[in-house]
């Protein structure tokens, strides 16, 4: 289990209370936020010091028991000092991964996958034949980042076109280029180790098994059944201009000085697909993972499956624990070139949080540790409940 984050926890590519009316929360204050939510003002000052302390922006949204609370703090852009929209759109990154696990856990209810099966089965075969131990490899591994297979994004050759030329993401077929001449870093089962290609291959399957993209898939079996509106997936340039995304930062030298990444962050977010592609707003993700817990998107037996944690990882979710001697919490984080998310539910007392800052932590440098500081605060002051 995560107890805390930390530094070696880095895995992914990876202001004032607002009051707005939200239809998709009925219970919540007459559908929209509780304004006298008991945790506003302790989350504001969490926010307030973490802003205070460089962060451009923070957005944050909580859902328990007392309703639904959206806070946030900083600039949607340190230029204009615009302050931000707690519920904006956002990219969530790696998040993305338990809506693949989700459509995973779907086709096994189904009876279309077996997922401790070899993926060589489920895998087009110019892709199968040249993956190392694809024979060994189940369908579980990869969901539990148990396969052995290297992690793209750290290798030289997809670094080194990161930074030259981030404007033109790699392709799917380039990265897994990248990936058959990598030999396997443990045998299948023996351990865990966090690897986006595990969830790209998963993308793969899914589009096979279906016969339909990942993005049909992810329209027609999570976001128009439980309605999610503002929840997107291969964005067009137009569209990310009108969906009003906040700019994004990172420290390029590692000193604590800021740089715009807006652009990198989009190009990179889009090309993460079923690893990472999704934006959405915080309530969207709150939603999903609301809908995840209560049986309403897949079977409560497949959730409990789900929760079978190697190390800290499950089937496309992560374990925690920020209060000692609960039930372990669950969830995900995301991290791109210019932000950093996160998503933690509380079975205990059926809590959500969704963060959002729009700094990235891909690089080493004194936002690293601002970022995993700030979640630890936020996620153990909404598990604790005060």
């Amino acid at each position: 289990m995560k107890k805390i984050l930390t530094a070696m926890a880095l895995t992914g590519l990876l202001g004032a209370i607002s009051c707005s009316k939200n239809d998709r929360f009925p219970d919540a204050d007459k559908g929209g936020t509780n304004v006298n939510h008991p945790l506003k003002k302790g989350l504001q000052t969490i926010i307030d010091k973490y802003t205070g302390l460089g962060v451009p922006a923070l957005q944050v949204v909580v859902k328990n028991k007392d309703g639904l609370l959206i806070a946030q703090g900083g600039y949607v852009d340190k230029d204009t000092q615009m302050p931000i929209n707690g519920n904006g759109t956002t990219w969530i990154f790696s998040i993305t991964k338990t809506y693949t696990a989700a459509l995973i856990m779907k086709l096994k209810e189904r009876g279309q996958v077996d997922l401790n099966k070899p993926i060589k089965q489920y895998l087009p075969e110019n892709v199968g034949t040249k993956l190392k131990n694809s024979g060994k490899i189940t369908v579980r591994n990869l969901l539990n980042h148990s396969s052995g297979i290297v992690n793209f994004i750290e290798l030289d050759e997809y670094r080194a076109r990161q930074f030259s030329d981030p404007s033109h993401q790699p392709t799917v077929t380039e990265i897994l280029d990248m990936v058959y001449n990598e030999n396997s870093e443990f045998e299948p089962g023996s351990t865990t180790h966090y690897s986006n290609t595990n969830y790209l291959l998963l993308g793969i399957i899914l589009e096979k098994l279906t016969g339909k993209s990942y993005e049909s898939l992810l329209r027609t079996e999570i976001i128009e059944p439980l309605k999610l509106e503002h929840t997107y997936f291969n964005l067009n340039a137009a569209q990310i201009t009108a969906l009003k995304f906040p700019e994004y930062y990172f420290d390029p030298t590692g000193n604590g000085q800021l740089t715009k990444g807006t652009s990198w962050n989009h190009a990179l977010g889009n090309a993460s697909l079923s690893w990472g592609g999704i934006a959405a707003w915080p309530t969207d993700v709150i939603s999903f993972y609301e809908a995840l817990t209560k049986g309403k998107l897949i079977k409560p037996v497949s959730l409990s499956e789900m929760q079978q944690y190697q190390n800290d990882q499950g089937l496309g979710i992560e374990s925690y624990q920020y209060l000692p001697g609960s039930t372990l919490q669950f969830g995900h984080e995301g991290d791109g070139v210019g932000n950093s998310t996160m998503i933690l539910y509380v079975p205990d007392s059926k809590a959500l949080i969704f963060i959002n800052c729009t700094v990235g932590r891909q690089l080493p440098g004194p936002f690293l540790n601002k970022i995993i500081d700030l979640k630890n605060e936020l996620c153990t002051y909404v598990a604790r409940g005060s």
